[in-house]
């Protein structure tokens, strides 16, 4: 494991895991990978620094922070398994905990999904069966700065096409799209935890209102109470789109303690 130095100052790390008997793979941006290989049926590790911990109840990957700016690329295997799990995938690293929820994943089958190595990317593949996951973020801005918790959905895609997302913190803006041809509709659940403890949570389930898929939605303006501004990019970009103002669904709990 990664040790202190005697300075006092700690190495930038980054930590994935799933909560399953799946096997992961994981290529960074300069091809280096550490994980299961299932073509060569043995455990590789290629990144300088990086740990794997299997103390725990399913291997853990401890990576040095990768400074190229280039996302991690994940190779989910059902080779080890018997049957169909649903498992999470995680990435935790400084200020962010970001992932994908309820990936289903048969026996012998892989599954790509991309994780970008600062925790603002996350896109997914979708397999034989369409089914995708929840894209999942949670983020700090640090003291006095409120937080965040996201979470997009699409029901299906078609067999090989990806739904992302990417989250700008700097702008209040939270990106999110697919490829697919057919129109699908989003789901969106945001909590923000304000630096006094209260909190405000905004949910849509019925995110389809342009020609493509590929939304905008503008967070950092939220009053916390009222609607959120939502773009399309109608192939112009997102700054020649008007803003449509979408309501908070009735019955979403908007303000509590935590």
């Amino acid at each position: 494991m990664n040790k202190t130095s005697t300075t006092g100052t700690q190495p930038r790390t980054v930590q994935m895991s799933v909560n399953s008997e799946a096997s992961i793979l994981i290529t960074n941006g300069q091809g280096q990978r550490v994980g299961f290989d299932t073509e060569k049926n043995n455990v590789v590790n290629e990144i300088p620094g990086a740990v794997i911990n299997n103390e725990t109840r399913f291997p853990t990957y401890l990576l040095p922070f990768d400074k190229s700016g280039k996302p991690y690329t994940i190779i989910l295997s059902g080779k080890p398994l018997k049957s169909r799990v649903e498992t999470n995938l995680t990435l935790t690293g400084p200020g962010f905990l970001v992932g994908f929820k309820g990936i289903h994943l048969d026996a012998g089958e892989n599954l790509t999904a991309t994780i970008g190595n600062d925790g603002r990317l996350l896109a997914f593949t979708a397999g034989q069966s369409g089914e995708t996951p929840t894209l999942s973020y949670a983020v700090s801005a640090g003291h006095g700065q409120p937080s965040y918790k996201f979470e997009i959905g699409t029901l299906k895609l078609a067999a090989g096409k990806t739904v992302s997302a990417t989250l700008d913190t700097n702008s209040g803006h939270l990106f999110f799209k697919d490829n697919d041809e057919q129109r699908n509709k989003y789901s969106v659940m945001m909590r923000r935890t304000n630096p006094d403890g209260t909190q405000n949570v905004y949910r849509r389930h019925d995110i389809s209102f342009g020609a493509t898929d590929n939304y905008l939605m503008e967070y950092g303006k939220w009053d916390g109470q009222g609607s959120v501004c939502f773009k399309v990019d109608g192939g112009k970009g997102f700054d020649q789109s008007a803003c449509v103002e979408m309501s908070n669904e009735a019955g979403t709990q908007q303000s509590k303690s935590r």
